[in-house]
């Protein structure tokens, strides 16, 4: 694209051709300075992959000193700081749950309250539940088939959830979610068995989408935040510091507030290491009330 002709034989590109490369991914293609830098591993194993030496490294061994200050420049100016994600907590949810409004419409509303409940008390990432595009794929979305509720006497008390693909599960092992009746307000058992009566009575299969719009086609992750931004608006809550994650973070900075142990949340949360601790958020009275303690002792 710069009019740079390499010869044949492969031979090792120049620090020069790397710059030009990597200037133009930022530049003009505006690539992540990650998708660069992937780029630059493939191109590397490119030429290792054939007999090749690291093309990064100049004769004497030492690396491309000015690639890499173009690389971390490049960091540096994509590096923008984040907007700190809300948690929902449980005070949030019972907004959303127990409001008599209606915001789209009963069916749809119902849907709502029942996928935000669910990410609550599943700890669920809003791609677990929703679609990516309007194509929905049964071997990784979740299906009605993915959940199945337990009754006694008439009564549903118990509902696992499937889920087939996560972050965290790249091989789709599939991962089971325990539900479990709460007696209260907030209860996901509840929701989902009225959610799964309602969908039934639509004629659904056992294939089709647990969450369907009215149009038919399955939820996307673009259509759940617009319509939850509107209902956090209409709550009277600033609807832009919340999103997706907001539930995930929510159930964990509510569950070290009820003082469930540690070792739960991180079993709840399907977390795999301690890193759960960086969604839980600590409010200053707590914060406060532990510096006291400390002084008593």
């Amino acid at each position: 694209m710069h009019g740079i002709i390499s010869s044949e034989p492969l031979t090792k590109p120049t620090e020069t051709l790397l710059e030009y490369f990597v200037v133009h991914c930022a530049q003009n293609l505006n690539l992540a300075y990650s998708t660069i830098k992937s780029y630059l591993a493939g191109i590397r194993n490119f030429y290792i992959a054939r007999g090749l030496n690291n093309p990064f490294l100049q004769y004497d061994g030492s690396p491309f000193l000015r690639l890499q200050l173009i690389m971390k420049g490049i960091r540096k100016d994509q590096c923008k700081p984040t907007k700190p994600r809300l948690p929902v907590t449980a005070y949030i949810l019972k907004n959303i749950l127990l409001t008599e409004e209606v915001f789209f419409g009963a069916y749809v509303d119902l849907l709502m309250k029942t996928a935000c409940v669910l990410a609550y008390f599943g700890f669920l990432r809003c791609g677990e539940f929703t679609c990516a595009t309007k194509v929905f794929d049964p071997n990784i979305n979740l299906c009605i088939s993915d959940v199945t509720i337990y009754s006694h006497a008439n009564l549903p008390f118990r509902a696992t959830l499937l889920l087939k693909s996560s972050k965290t599960d790249p091989f789709r092992c599939g991962c089971i979610i325990n539900l479990f009746r709460t007696n209260s307000d907030l209860c996901p058992v509840r929701f989902l068995y009225m959610f799964l009566t309602v969908r039934r009575a639509m004629q659904a299969s056992s294939q089709d989408p647990l969450f369907m719009m009215p149009e038919g086609q399955p939820l996307t992750r673009h259509a759940f935040l617009s319509m939850l931004k509107v209902i956090l608006q209409r709550l009277g809550f600033n609807a832009s510091d919340y999103s997706g994650h907001s539930f995930r973070i929510g159930a964990a900075t509510s569950a070290a507030a009820a003082h469930v142990p540690d070792h739960l949340i991180k079993t709840l949360g399907r977390w795999s290491s301690d890193c759960y601790q960086r969604y839980i958020q600590t409010s200053q009275p707590v914060l406060e009330s532990a510096l006291c303690a400390m002084a008593q002792v």
